[in-house]
């Protein structure tokens, strides 16, 4: 558990802190697949402007929205510069199952 709790990332921390690093770590990585898959993800604006999710070349991605509305899938579709389509609804084991080909 406490290996968890130093792992824990907060958003809203001041991004001097060094935390950026993980954020522009993700990025890259996130430049360099084929196919991006957001489990669980809360598509906050911040969390989006960190990641430079709007700024990704084109991508295949697909994105859990479980307990999400339409507006708020609606919302991170704009936020993400049409980067995200976040499916409302669907829970990370749907959105595998609907969509990884896993030949």
């Amino acid at each position: 558990m406490d290996i968890c709790i130093k792992n824990i990332k907060v958003v809203h921390e001041d991004p001097k802190d060094g935390r950026d690093k993980d954020f522009e770590r993700a990025y890259e990585l996130m430049q360099r697949a084929e196919c991006i898959y957001y489990l669980g993800f809360g598509y906050g604006a911040v969390n989006m402007d960190r990641l430079k999710i709007s700024s990704l070349a084109d991508k295949i991605t697909y994105g859990t929205g479980k307990g999400l509305t339409q507006k708020e899938c609606s919302d991170a579709v704009r936020l993400s510069g049409g980067k995200l389509n976040p499916e409302p609804g669907m829970d990370c084991i749907q959105l595998l199952r609907n969509h990884v080909d896993w030949d």
